[in-house]
């Protein structure tokens, strides 16, 4: 049984809750890592549970996305919509890194081939005992790695259970 593709309408109300969220994260990091701005860090205590609520908002999107969009799709055309939505914006981000890393240094860096290979593979992470870090120091990727590997984990729960 195939189900027939229904015209996608975005939940825009439960999108902009999801830029709030986001905004916070972004807010909360720059408070945080800026020493002038200390004095505002009792304000931007929750970054993790701003987190955890675009997380959880963002399933409900990407759930809802795909079954209103085109509930027969394919894991190549579910990987590809995912690869152009975070790739570009995502090797921008490590070239705009080492960039910055150059400059601080005065010299062209070593471009730590082994972190960026694993940054761009998806499998960073902050935690003292992870085997790849993120990208010279550039904590907030190791965000993008879980959410890569969670909409991965999701196509492949969605194709098992989609009839039911």
């Amino acid at each position: 049984m195939t189900a027939k593709k229904v015209k996608y309408r975005r939940l825009m109300k439960l999108e902009a809750f999801r830029g709030v969220a986001a905004l916070y994260i972004v807010v909360h990091h720059y408070v945080h890592y800026s020493p002038e701005l200390a004095f505002m860090s009792k304000f931007f205590v929750f970054g993790q549970f701003a987190l955890m609520i675009f997380f959880l908002l963002s399933g409900f999107v990407i759930y809802y996305a795909t079954v209103y969009r085109d509930p027969d799709i394919t894991f190549r055309e579910f990987f590809l919509r995912r690869f152009k939505r975070i790739y570009p914006a995502f090797l921008l981000v490590l070239g705009f890194t080492y960039l910055m890393m150059s400059l601080t240094q005065g010299k062209w860096a070593d471009p730590h081939l082994d972190q960026l290979i694993g940054n761009i593979l998806q499998v960073q992470d902050k935690h003292p005992y992870s085997f790849i870090k993120p990208y010279f120091g550039n904590s907030p990727l190791w965000s993008l790695a879980y959410e890569w590997w969670y909409y991965m984990v999701f196509w492949v729960i969605y194709a098992l259970l989609k009839d039911n």
